[in-house]
C-alpha cells in the first residue's frame, strides 16, 4: 500500500544580512550634460561610503540606464520632451549590525544630494535554513504516514518518494522595508533614537514536503 502525506514546516528566523538598494534619478536637457552630472554624483557617493570604511567593490551596480524622457501629451497631441534622464541603482550587502546601519543613515543624510534608498534584510544562507525546514517536514510527514499505516493495521516500509515546493524567490527577505524618505526624517533626529524605530520582522521560511511511503 502507497500512503500519500504531506509534512510542513514554518521556522522563524533572525536577520543576518541588510541589504542597502540606493537609486541614483538626475534629470538634464542635454544627454552630455546629464551623463556628467550623474557619474559626478555616483562617484561623490562612492567616496562617501569609503569614508565609512567601504570599498568600492563593496557597491554593486544593479541597473545602469541614460535614456530620453519623451512623453505622449494627449491634449495637444504631441510629444513632449522632457530631457533626459540618468538612473542608476546600487547594493551594498553587509552583516546585520544596528549601530553601522544607524550610521549609515545618520551619514547619508548630511549629504548635499542623498539617494533614494530602501533597506531590507534577509538571512546569509538560504539552503541552511531551508535544510532545517526540510528535516522538521519530513518528520511530520513520517509521523502522519505511521498514524496512517497503525490505523489500516500495516507498518510503514520506506518513503518511496519526496517531492519539495520551491521557494517563492530565490531568497527569503523580511517583509520589513524601509525608504529613504522616512529614512532622512528619523536621521535628522538624535541617532540613539533611530536604532529604536528598527526592529525588523522575523524571516520566515515555510515550506511542504509531499512524501509517498510504502507500507506493508
Amino acid at each position: 500500500m502507497e500512503i500519500y502525506v504531506e509534512g510542513r514546516a514554518e521556522r522563524a528566523f533572525s536577520p543576518e544580512v541588510i541589504h542597502f538598494d540606493f537609486n541614483y534619478e538626475i534629470r538634464e536637457k542635454t544627454y552630455e550634460k546629464v551623463m556628467t552630472l550623474g557619474s559626478a554624483e555616483v562617484d561623490r557617493f562612492f567616496s562617501f561610503m569609503q569614508s565609512l570604511g567601504y570599498k568600492k567593490s563593496d557597491i554593486k551596480t544593479r541597473t545602469f540606464r541614460v535614456y530620453e524622457d519623451i512623453k505622449y501629451d494627449y491634449a495637444s497631441k504631441k510629444n513632449i520632451n522632457n530631457g533626459f534622464v540618468y538612473s542608476q541603482r546600487l547594493r551594498l550587502d553587509t552583516k546585520y549590525d544596528i549601530e553601522k546601519m544607524t550610521k549609515i543613515m545618520a551619514e547619508l543624510a548630511s549629504l548635499k544630494n542623498p539617494p533614494k534608498y530602501t533597506i531590507t534584510f534577509a538571512l546569509r544562507d538560504d539552503e541552511t535554513a531551508k535544510n532545517e525546514c526540510i528535516q522538521e517536514a519530513f518528520k511530520k510527514a513520517k509521523a502522519r504516514a505511521e498514524a496512517i499505516a497503525k490505523a489500516s493495521g500495516t507498518t510503514i516500509n520506506k518513503c518511496e518518494k519526496v517531492s519539495l515546493t520551491p521557494f517563492d524567490a530565490g531568497e527569503h527577505i523580511s517583509n520589513t522595508r524601509y525608504d529613504g524618505a522616512e529614512m532622512m526624517m528619523k536621521s535628522a533626529s538624535v541617532a540613539d533614537s533611530i536604532q529604536n524605530t528598527f526592529v525588523p520582522e522575523d524571516i520566515i521560511v515555510d515550506l511542504t514536503l509531499y512524501c509517498i511511503f510504502s507500507s506493508k
